[in-house]
């Protein structure tokens, strides 16, 4: 097939699929863990207007002949037998993405991936059928009844179908072992098992490298050597032990991209308590300094690299280290922030959940046996749900779940950030210790009623203790936050286009100082400031005492809103430098068709 054919296909693949952008993850083994299992931290960071949703999928069995509905193109693996109940965190823009969801199983089994975004390639991909995104994680939720099951399991499924985007690293774990899972684009791949006296971080590059597989169980696709040897990615007589599957299949212009180095470098720092030096090698794996606990995963997840020469801000609204040139370990992206504990009888792994960016929000434990508070807004029916994630309903994204009130908290404190954060702070560290103490009495019931084998009774009280924990919350937070506003604002007209050319889009807003309009931006709640429109030149106006309107192109403040009745941010500041946030309703259209010019000309 040519080059030119070759590329249009990989373009297809990539208009149909929706990746996970980011994410960072830390697996710890179990002996180096306090608990003596296995600890599983994960960060899910995505960029845009999304929604995120909770549900506990029931076991069931499928009949002969079902097979998975993935993304347009994608092959279709067959379901068989019994699945287990499993907790999934579904996450959705106008379809489900490809690569972003979480799961925890009852067998015990953990998933979760990072983007390795860019694996090489060279010609046209190896694939069968289209070959697998969504459907690979999904059939390791169903099926995997270990961590290493898991990977067997994936191993024979990207030998059969082969793997549809450019790079991706899954995290496959149960209490007793993690393993690491790293794929490029078609049917190679490497997996190796973390040892358990280590702890991993992976950023969103490959980290198998040379001498990492030695004395490592592992597993290597078939052709990753000399498919590696015969374009020149790695020496002639290279064996598995020296095998560099990060340096062979990383693109190049993916190697040491300072997002990832940066994230990589300061939770080994972290986790060691020695800061590697900017160009050293950076390593898979690492023997912590201290048995590591869950709290010491949450602060690494956490983390902007406060106090250290990276922690840089840009000149915006509140400052937030959230939206900088300098990528953090949580960052503006991060939607969700996971520990999972996973326990050697499944029905005792824990959960933890800090919903949207983890330094804004209490974990939350939560488990396989209770129903989800309506917090997490939890899918009305979840296999059904699983059954269509792959399908286009840009409704889900208007205004209406929990997710998009919580977030537009989160923006609000990041848009007020140097006035606000301090208050957050303490506030957060205060709920966690009463979050925690609850989380051990849950812990304490759970073992009492599992010698006694009374599920049924775990079950009721884990519900009504996780519906009581996220409903404090929620009102603490909105207590909280209520001082700090945000103002309102209106828009006319109150309904738009995508990326019209035509329209203007006046915006009303309360600010009792005056704006400095070189500083104001608009934005769809969601997306990153730094894609957000700037006004107008000349357009603020002061129309009351207090009283504001400034203009905006439609098409500049759409150009990278997702269609849905959702809400928009104005933020700068003012001109004595205080920032201003308010937040409106607008109801952004698909774009229309524009007539082009169709004629002829002469010169």
């Amino acid at each position: 097939m040519s080059s030119i054919v070759a590329l249009a296909v990989i373009g297809v693949l990539f208009l149909c699929a929706r990746r996970g952008e980011a994410c960072t993850t830390l697996l710890v083994g179990k002996k180096a863990s306090a608990n003596g299992r296995v600890i599983v931290g994960h960060n899910e960071d995505d960029p845009g207007r999304l929604v995120v949703r909770h549900g506990l999928v029931p076991a069931r069995t499928y009949s002969g002949g079902a097979r998975m509905i993935c993304e347009e193109y994608a092959a279709r693996p067959a379901l068989t037998g019994t699945t287990p109940k499993i907790f999934w965190t579904e996450v959705r823009d106008e379809k489900g993405m490809s690569s972003a969801d979480c799961f925890v199983n009852e067998w015990g089994v953990v998933l979760v991936s990072n983007s390795c975004a860019h694996s090489r390639k060279d010609d046209e991909p190896d694939l069968t059928g289209g070959g697998l995104a969504y459907g690979l994680r999904r059939a390791l939720a169903e099926g995997a009844r270990s961590a290493r099951d898991g990977v067997e399991l994936a191993c024979r499924l990207l030998n059969q179908w082969g793997y549809r985007t450019p790079g991706r690293s899954y995290a496959v774990a149960d209490a007793e072992e993690a393993w690491v899972l790293q794929v490029s684009m078609g049917k190679v791949y490497c997996a190796v098992r973390l040892d358990d006296h280590m702890a991993a971080v992976i950023p969103n590059h490959f980290t198998i490298q040379g001498g990492d597989l030695k004395d490592r169980p592992h597993f290597l696709s078939p052709d990753a050597i000399s498919r590696a040897q015969a374009r020149g990615w790695c020496p002639r007589g290279c064996g598995e032990e020296a095998f560099d599957f990060a340096a062979a299949y990383q693109d190049p212009g993916s190697v040491r991209v300072d997002g990832n180095t940066y994230r990589h470098r300061h939770a080994v720092a972290a986790l060691t308590g020695r800061m590697p030096g900017a160009d050293e090698k950076l390593p898979f794996a690492v023997t912590p300094n201290r048995p590591l606990t869950d709290r010491d995963v949450r602060t690494i997840l956490q983390d902007h690299y406060e106090g250290t020469p990276d922690d840089l801000t840009i000149d915006f609204a509140g400052h937030s280290p959230h939206y900088t040139p300098r990528r953090r370990i949580c960052t503006g992206g991060t939607v969700e922030s996971w520990v999972v504990l996973p326990h050697a009888n499944p029905h005792l792994t824990e959960i933890q959940i800090a919903q949207g960016r983890p330094c804004l929000s209490p974990y939350q434990t939560f488990d396989l046996l209770g129903e989800l508070p309506p917090q997490l807004d939890p899918l009305d029916d979840p296999a059904a749900a699983l059954d269509r994630h792959c399908q286009s309903d840009p409704s889900q994204l208007n205004d209406g779940a929990f997710w998009h009130k919580l977030f537009e908290r989160q923006t609000l404190i990041d848009l007020l950030y140097s006035s606000a954060h301090q208050t957050v702070s303490e506030w957060r560290k205060k709920r966690q210790d009463e979050l925690d103490a609850s989380a051990e009495e849950a812990r304490l019931d759970r073992c009492r009623l599992a010698d006694q084998g009374d599920w049924e009774e775990a079950g009721r009280l884990s519900s009504s203790r996780a519906k009581r924990d996220a409903e404090e919350t929620d009102r603490q937070m909105k207590a909280l936050l209520a001082p700090f506003g945000p103002a309102q604002a209106s828009f006319s007209p109150h309904e738009v286009d995508k990326s019209d050319p035509d329209c203007q889009l006046t915006v009303s807003f309360e600010c009792g100082t005056s704006p400095f309009e070189s500083s104001l931006r608009l934005g769809q709640s969601g997306s990153a400031p730094m894609t957000w429109a700037s006004p107008l030149a000349g357009s603020l106006r002061q129309v009351g005492p207090t009283s504001w309107s400034v203009a905006f192109r439609a098409r500049e403040a759409t150009e990278s809103a997702a269609p849905c009745a959702g809400g928009f941010w104005l933020a700068g500041h003012d001109v004595s430098g205080q920032p201003i946030a308010a937040l409106g309703r607008l109801t952004v259209r698909p774009a229309q068709p524009r007539e082009t010019f169709t004629g002829s000309c002469s010169l």
